[in-house]
């Protein structure tokens, strides 16, 4: 909803049919639209669209007066092209790739009985950027980008996704009911470890204790022979 943009004047929109003027007339009433609203952002959507009132190669020159332009205010501009379903989608049919620092490439696949859409960095001037296709979801809530679900047969998309996101699921389930079930046995084992080595400890503190009073009985032992001794060898003295 840009009601609520509109309303604030953060946004202007301006539409016109591209056969309504010449292409200088165009640049004109696009240049005109700029110095008076003075925006930090320009769309212009759909750049493919200025071929129905021009050659492809006077709407390149057009673009490229625009870009040049906006650039020269540092306006940020971005511009959609729509391109066919038939020959390389990884072209621009206005002949821009040298003035445009990024380049995304929506796509329509098919697979698993539906169509879906796929979103990538086709190039992007001077930045680190990601390789890796992305779901791209228009929802009640906006666009949404879906993060890369690789399988067997490359990206899955759409329904082949949740079926594999599910699947998945399950199986960590599983894998996770069986981790506690180790988790569980191995429990067991060092609580029955814990009962041995206390056993085993009561044990040794009993020996302990045994010899403790065996050694004591053997010296009481050595020291009433000894005590017998010394009387009966002062018995003997006595007698002579």
């Amino acid at each position: 909803d840009l009601q609520a943009h509109l309303d604030s004047g953060r946004l202007e929109i301006s539409s016109s049919r591209p056969t309504a003027f010449g292409l200088e007339m165009h640049l004109v009433k696009m240049h005109k639209a700029v110095q008076d609203f003075q925006p930090d952002v320009v769309i212009i959507d759909p750049i493919s669209n200025l071929n129905t009132a021009a050659s492809s190669e006077e709407s390149s020159q057009m673009l490229l007066r625009l870009v040049d332009l906006l650039r020269a205010q540092g306006i940020t501009t971005f511009m959609i092209n729509l391109t066919h379903t038939t020959g390389n989608l990884e072209t621009s049919g206005e002949n821009l790739s040298s003035m445009v620092d990024s380049w995304l490439l929506l796509r329509d696949v098919e697979s698993y009985g539906e169509r879906n859409r796929l979103l990538y960095v086709l190039k992007s001037r001077g930045m680190p950027h990601s390789n890796q296709l992305r779901e791209f979801l228009i929802t009640s809530e906006g666009v949404k980008l879906v993060p890369t679900y690789l399988g067997a047969e490359g990206v899955l998309t759409g329904s082949a996704r949740v079926a594999q996101e599910q699947r998945e699921s399950v199986a960590a389930g599983k894998d996770e009911d069986l981790q506690r079930l180790n988790r569980l046995k191995l429990e067991q084992k060092q609580r029955a470890l814990d009962a041995q080595m206390e056993l085993l400890r009561a044990e040794r503190l009993a020996a302990e204790e045994e010899l403790e009073r065996f050694n004591s009985d053997q010296l009481e032992r050595a020291k009433a022979i000894e005590a017998s001794n010394a009387a009966i060898n002062l018995s003997r003295t006595r007698k002579r």
